[in-house]
């Protein structure tokens, strides 16, 4: 099993009160252990918030939808 991705067009809007909305496509490509592949685009946004006492943001909430597909069976199909 295997996989990689790949992060683009990432837009960052700052909202009030210390939170703020990422936006970004991620390009998913992977091989199950069953030999099936998969290879999809899906737009993501990330509502986010800074707190006190942590010292990264923290993810409020986020939304993940498909944006494309990209047909493969197989990875075999793929390497053809």
């Amino acid at each position: 099993m295997s996989d990689d991705h790949e992060i683009e067009k990432i837009r960052v809007e700052y909202l009030t009160n210390g939170k703020y909305l990422a936006q970004f496509f991620v390009r998913w490509r992977g091989e199950f252990k069953d030999g099936s592949y998969t290879d999809l685009k899906v737009e993501q946004q990330w509502l986010m918030r800074e707190q006190d006492d942590k010292d990264h943001p923290t993810i409020e909430r986020y939304l993940v939808g498909l944006a494309n597909h990209i047909p493969a069976m197989t990875a075999g199909d793929v390497e053809r």
